[in-house]
């Protein structure tokens, strides 16, 4: 490939800003559909924003219910996410730096964080935009896809 990079986050620098950015959004508070840093965001739009603080460009989020995936079986998270354009669905869960994980709650795929050195940053409902432990087996046991952002 000649030095191209396949992924966005492969670069190292790509890398040191996201940890930044990523570190910045720490303690907002959940707020559904949201995405104002330091003052209320949902997991979806954390994860839109922290990325496009980075310089990716993610397409807009529609309006959906606060309990879509309790009561549909509809996958909005992933059709979402396959339709963006940005994103490579991988063949396995070993993410690297940068990755998009989902989680099943509820009927569906409804739960979404970035990997970084271990972690989960995600925005909790009920709580904040939290860092976890990557390894915790809740959160584990929750995880059905990685998505890498696309250089």
């Amino acid at each position: 490939m000649g030095g191209e990079m396949r992924y966005y986050f492969d670069d190292p620098e790509r890398q040191k800003e996201l940890k930044a950015v990523l570190e910045s959004w720490l303690g907002t508070p959940f707020r559904h559909a949201a995405m104002v840093k330091k003052a209320g965001v949902d997991c979806i739009h954390f994860v839109k924003g922290a990325l496009d603080e980075t310089g990716v460009r993610t397409p807009k989020v529609p309006k959906y219910p606060k309990d879509w995936h309790i009561h549909q079986t509809e996958n909005l998270m992933i059709n979402g996410l396959n339709g963006a354009g940005c994103f490579e669905l991988q063949p396995d869960v070993n993410p690297k730096n940068g990755d998009i994980i989902v989680f099943h709650y509820g009927k569906v795929e409804s739960h979404v964080a970035i990997f970084f050195e271990g972690n989960l940053y995600h925005a909790l409902s009920g709580a904040s935009v939290v860092k976890s432990d990557y390894k915790e087996q809740f959160l584990r046991s929750k995880v059905r896809k990685v998505y890498r952002v696309k250089a």
